[in-house]
């Protein structure tokens, strides 16, 4: 929970946002060696609570659940539910307000897996490739005779808040050190370039993503900060 005064500026609230994240980031990244799975052994088993936790409740994570949801994920074993845990993950929609809590389940997966990381970036990619299917299939059907129509048409089957769901989730990922740089900045860049650079004909579809990572991830990943925003900053500094 962020723990805000009331008589705090502007440049000190964007201090503490920034401060917080390089914590959370540095203790992600500063993992070297991960308890053996067998350390688990002692904890809860029972194939239905583990398999609820991991389907049930991960797909409808709510804010107000977080403390009861880290208890429980604190007793669960869930060692052999990992994948499960990244599918539904992966796969959910989330509330705005919700996918704060998706990523820090994802934080505690990852403290205790040392291979969550790898199967989180795969969900991801298998997400993002679904898209390049769908896109590289509309270039193809727009190449064949009669089909000129097409190139100003949105390809079909593109779930637009879905899209922007896990570009959300991606960025804070990265961010946190939860998934690589390099895997994570690798899809936002296929993201901004396929919506973007190859954006003939469909600007009216696609300029809600484009606008949407402006305002989204902007800030975190390229330094864009609001003007007003940082006109307060500056005025309160």
């Amino acid at each position: 929970e962020e723990d805000f005064l009331a008589d705090e500026t502007p440049i000190d609230l964007y201090k503490k946002q920034l401060t917080k994240k390089r914590k959370r980031q540095t203790k992600n990244l500063g993992i070297e060696l991960w308890a053996p799975e067998s350390s688990f052994r002692k904890l809860d088993t029972n194939i239905k609570k583990n398999t609820t936790f991991v389907n049930a409740k991960l797909e409808n994570l709510r804010e107000n659940q977080r403390t009861s949801l880290e208890t429980e994920f604190k007793k669960l074993n869930l060692v052999r539910y990992k994948q499960e845990a990244v599918t539904t993950l992966t796969t959910s929609r989330y509330k705005t307000n919700d996918l704060p809590l998706a990523v820090y389940m994802c934080e505690l997966f990852h403290h205790r897996f040392e291979d969550f990381q790898e199967l989180l970036e795969g969900g991801f990619k298998s997400n993002f490739g679904k898209i390049r299917t769908i896109l590289n299939d509309h270039k193809k059907l727009e190449k064949k005779k009669g089909n000129a129509e097409l190139i100003n048409q949105c390809p079909e089957g593109l779930d637009f808040p879905k899209i922007k769901q896990d570009i959300k989730f991606v960025s804070e990922l990265t961010i946190l050190g939860l998934i690589s740089a390099k895997a994570g900045l690798g899809m936002l860049l296929y993201i901004l370039k396929e919506f973007c650079a190859e954006n003939e004909g469909k600007q009216k579809e696609y300029n809600d993503i484009v606008l949407f990572c402006c305002k989204s991830i902007g800030e975190d990943i390229f330094g864009l900060v609001p003007r007003d925003q940082k006109d307060d900053m500056v005025k309160s500094d």
